[in-house]
């Protein structure tokens, strides 16, 4: 085929002909020859740029340029994968917003194969913002597929994988410097060589949603989402980023002879000053298309007169008292309640227990006679209460020839009983008489019929059947052999038994009472002091007793300084005779206290006052005392080390040099390091240099209350 054939099918184009699926595979098989002449493919995709592409069309455009791809061999992510791509051509001169929402899909686990080029119609492709960060262009394929491994991401650079664009891309850049956006700003997101099965797509036109929606259907993808954005102002779809719309006037028309001037004014703002540029404006008349320029747009800072403005220092935060009069009248009533209440439901146990144990320790007979007495008591006027009456009576009855003639009763019915107790009596071992079988007959009838046939004896019947049980119960205890000594010995340990252990379980209640009520007081305290403090308090939290404890004002070193401590800091023995040093407790300590008073000799000092830069000296001196404690800490094992320095005063107005920071310090005791706290205060004068270092553990919710009260404290005296 000759090039002069793409003349051809551009006259088509020129004409207004949609292509067919073979015009446009010759059509690009030109444009990717060499040998086609520049201005013929500029021509070419300028018609078609006019004419307006078709879903056929760019269907085919995608086909064609897949199979002239380069294969990523990535098969094994892309069923998985997505691609997250915008066409560009909005001329919004955004960032690259695309690669970014890349970064986020793919930390949020879902692999991300994302296909893109350098700049073309854009201020910056995606090529070019990866280049800038660091990120190959045209790594490897193994590198592609170890990305997607780690980190869930690949790029795949158009020029790597379609080397038929070689021949294309100085005609796009020319095209795109003419303001022309070509086919190829749509082809870009759909011809990725990866094929992954999932694509989000922006387009730059709403024209093109329906058509390229049209053209992934051919591309076997699982889900594809296709996206248009646009700023609404108005009426009027205006893009004026990085500027802001706050109103925007109606359009006012003004005629002038033949000629209309339409005019529709926005008021923008930009909060930080500099020179900006308003993005290429659209504009359509009566279906005419027409570009504006980039306008320049300088934004000014505000200039104010400090002179004339008056300024005030900010407001320190104010410490309100909080009112616990309320809360702790409510915390009373409730503890008064529940204290209430517990004492009687404590009561109502103890008794209950009480006639519990109080019925074990009875003897089987004293116990069956007691109840029995109890039931004459009862009032019986309703069926279910003669129910209730039978069921107790036949129930002591039946217990008491249980316990004391082991006869299995409990668990026998009434006839099975009466049979028990005949075979007992025909064998000797029990003489009841025969009257006194024939009444219990009777009375286990008559329990039967109550319980199960709803009958309401007369209450004289029932008066009578349980002087028939108590019968039955004399009898059978008259009937049964005196117990041994054995059997007394037994009895009475067993009482004894009781007896320990009503004990115990007195003791038992009588703790878990006082437990009850500590922890109600626990509670209470809680609620009134807060967590922290009651807790700190219970376990004897080590700063919180230096902060509550007797704090002792006193003065250290020559000239002295005056400072509160919670403790008396302790002098060391040091080599030096020129330096002294003062502390109270260790590295390790929870809290940690060094003074440290470096005076050289007077000889030192006159020599030092004939020097021109004694003060610059005192500086560098005490820049060496801070370096040696900083050497100190990681002598010590500390690690991460971060420190800062400021100058301040202190509240007597003494200007001191703050050196303060964290570390990581090891602590007995625990297997990894702790986070601690450090302030190194830096005192230089004629004299000396004074230098006070704290560290205390960062989490300690008391050390910075002492830190600042011992800071509050400092004072110089100086000599007379």
């Amino acid at each position: 085929m000759q090039p002069t054939e793409l003349l051809q099918i551009t006259n088509l184009l020129h004409e207004g002909t949609d292509l067919e699926p073979e015009q446009v595979r010759s059509s690009i098989h030109l444009l990717v020859n060499e040998g086609t002449g520049h201005e013929e493919k500029i021509d070419f995709l300028e018609a078609l740029a006019k004419k307006g592409e078709t879903a056929r069309e760019l269907s085919e455009f995608v086909s064609c340029f897949r199979e002239l791809s380069r294969d990523p061999e990535l098969n094994d992510f892309a069923p998985q994968a997505i691609d997250l791509c915008g066409t560009g051509g909005d001329k919004a001169g955004s960032f690259n917003v695309s690669t970014f929402v890349s970064f986020v899909v793919a930390s949020a686990g879902v692999p991300v194969i994302k296909h893109g080029n350098r700049s073309i119609s854009s201020k910056c492709g995606s090529a070019d913002l990866l280049e800038a960060i660091g990120i190959p262009l045209a790594p490897d394929l193994k590198v592609l597929q170890e990305g997607l491994k780690k980190l869930g991401f690949a790029f795949l650079f158009a020029p790597s994988f379609h080397p038929a664009f070689k021949h294309i891309a100085p005609v796009r850049k020319e095209l795109a410097s003419r303001g022309i956006i070509t086919v190829f700003n749509l082809l870009g997101p759909m011809i990725n060589p990866a094929r992954p099965a999932f694509q989000v797509l922006g387009v730059y036109d709403p024209k093109y949603l329906e058509k390229i929606g049209q053209a992934l259907e051919g591309n076997k993808l699982s889900g594809a989402t296709i996206v248009h954005g646009a700023i609404e102002n108005s009426d009027v779809n205006c893009i004026v980023s990085p500027l802001l719309s706050l109103e925007a006037s109606p359009i006012d028309t003004i005629r002038s002879k033949s000629h209309y001037l339409y005019t529709k004014k926005y008021a923008l703002i930009q909060f930080d000053s500099g020179d900006y540029f308003l993005p290429q404006q659209q504009v359509l008349i009566n279906g005419f298309s027409k570009i504006a320029e980039l306008i320049p747009v300088r934004v000014n800072s505000v200039k104010v007169d400090t002179t004339k403005q008056k300024l005030y220092d900010i407001k320190p935060l104010q410490e309100v008292d909080k009112n616990y009069e309320v809360l702790i009248s409510k915390i009373l009533w409730g503890l008064f309640f529940s204290i209430a209440l517990f004492g009687l439901f404590y009561t109502y146990l103890f008794q209950k227990r009480s006639k519990e144990l109080r019925e074990q320790e009875l003897l089987p007979f004293d116990r069956a006679i007691e109840e029995l007495k109890a039931l004459g008591n009862e009032d019986l006027s309703k069926q279910e209460e003669f129910k209730i009456y039978y069921s107790r009576l036949t129930d002591v009855v039946r217990r008491y020839l249980e316990e004391e003639a082991k006869i299995d009763a409990l668990e026998s019915t009434s006839e099975e009983l009466l049979i028990k107790l005949e075979t007992r009596k025909d064998a000797g071992t029990l003489n009841l008489d025969r009257k006194t079988l024939i009444s219990l007959r009777e009375v286990l009838q008559n329990a039967d019929l109550v319980k199960f046939a709803k009958s309401m004896p007369e209450y004289h019947i029932a008066n009578d059947d349980r002087k028939v049980v108590e019968n039955v119960v004399i009898q059978t205890r008259e009937a049964l052999p005196e117990p041994t000594e054995e059997e007394l010995h037994k009895q009475a340990a067993y009482q004894e038994y009781l007896a320990k252990k009503r004990r115990k379980e007195k003791w038992i209640w009588g703790l878990s009472g006082v437990g009850i009520l500590g922890l109600l007081v626990l509670i209470t305290s809680m609620l009134v002091y807060g967590y922290y403090p009651v807790r700190d308090t219970l376990f004897a939290y080590p700063t919180k007793k230096l902060i509550n404890g007797e704090w002792i004002m006193s003065q250290y070193g020559t000239p002295p300084l005056k400072i509160e401590t919670p403790e008396v800091l302790e002098r060391s023995n040091l080599k030096d005779k020129n330096i002294q040093q003062f502390s109270v407790g260790t590295l390790e300590s929870p809290f940690y206290i060094d003074l440290l008073f470096d005076f050289p000799s007077r000889d030192s000092q006159k020599a030092k006052s004939s020097s021109m830069n004694s003060k610059e000296d005192d500086l560098e001196k005490g820049q060496a005392l801070l370096n040696s404690i900083i050497s100190k800490f990681e002598s010590k094992g500390a690690v991460n080390i971060l420190i800062k320095n400021e100058s301040m005063k202190l509240p007597s107005g003494a200007p001191v040099e703050k050196v303060f920071g964290t570390l990581d310090f090891p602590k007995k005791g625990l297997s990894e390091r702790v986070r601690c706290s450090f302030n190194s205060l830096l005192f230089t004068f004629e004299e000396g240099t004074i230098i006070l270092t704290i560290m205390y553990e960062k989490e300690d919710r008391y050390a910075p209350k002492i830190e600042q009260r011992i800071i509050n404290s400092l004072e110089l005296i100086k000599e007379l």
